[in-house]
């Protein structure tokens, strides 16, 4: 008797249990991967947020910690919760000579030091002036506008200068400013909290030009949160004050955008001593 072969296939039963076994090893998969996207989104934002505050604490006590409040014009020049503007020194040379009926001053350019040489479409010069050599009670440093510069032989032996036209101060003055005499090229800058066009926060700089005004700010830490800067200025005792001239402190605190473990943003709070605080 013959027998009749049976087709070759799978089963309906065979079948479900295939997809049923399918979907949930696709659904382990599933959340196997959104887990571990999590888990990179975390660790990424944590990383820069990392980064944030490293930049914090490296760049902010650099720019800060050369300021004095000392003397009758302080190098703060406005303090708030959430801005600070001040004199940023970019440049040192030591004078040469001085032309007081010219009102020029001679600067040595073989011993420049400082982020960049003087620019007199954004600098200004903080000028030392000796007065009385018998005495150093009437020492005192004196702010110029330079208003025009050009290389010459001003220094002794015909040594290179860059003899520098100065405005807003003296002609006596200018008599009383000694060779070797410090002079400190500097630019008003603002560091701020700011927002981007995304809403974004950042702590930003910017520098005031003297005939264009602010540039544009330039973000150079962040992003952080909405409240992500906080200034507070102490005097010599440690009590907040909001007068320039008797900041001796600055406390600084920053929180990174993002959030870390159980949703806290990490922050970091770090402290500036000025210099000639008293």
């Amino acid at each position: 008797m013959r027998q009749v072969a049976r087709p070759r296939g799978i089963t309906l039963t065979e079948l479900l249990v295939a997809l049923t076994l399918s979907a949930i090893v696709g659904t382990a998969a599933v959340r196997f991967l959104i887990a571990h996207q999590r888990a990179y989104r975390a660790i990424s934002g944590r990383l820069r947020a990392n980064a944030t505050l490293r930049g914090v604490a490296t760049m902010l006590p650099m720019e800060l910690r050369e300021l004095s409040p000392a003397g009758p014009s302080p190098d703060l020049l406005s303090i708030g919760p959430t801005a600070l503007t001040y004199r940023a020194y970019r440049s040192l040379y030591f004078v040469c000579r001085t032309d007081p009926a010219i009102r020029r001053i001679s600067l040595d350019v073989t011993h420049v030091y400082g982020l960049r040489r003087l620019d007199i479409a954004r600098d200004s010069i903080l000028v030392f002036v000796e007065n009385d050599p018998a005495t150093s009670g009437d020492d005192e440093w004196r702010v110029a506008n330079p208003v025009a510069a050009a290389g010459g032989t001003g220094c002794p032996g015909g040594r290179d200068s860059y003899d520098v036209t100065v405005d807003g101060i003296p002609q006596s003055v200018l008599t009383a400013i000694e060779p070797g005499a410090p002079a400190r090229g500097f630019e008003v800058t603002e560091l701020r909290l700011y927002a981007d066009a995304g809403a974004a926060r950042w702590i930003g700089m910017r520098t005031r030009r003297k005939e264009a005004g602010w540039t544009v700010t330039q973000p150079i830490v962040g992003p952080v949160s909405v409240d992500g800067l906080v200034f507070v200025y102490h005097d010599a005792a440690g009590a907040v004050t909001s007068d320039p001239g008797r900041v001796a402190r600055i406390s600084i605190a920053v929180t990174a955008a993002g959030s870390g473990s159980a949703g806290v943003a990490p922050g970091l709070e770090t402290q500036v001593a000025l210099r000639n605080a008293r």
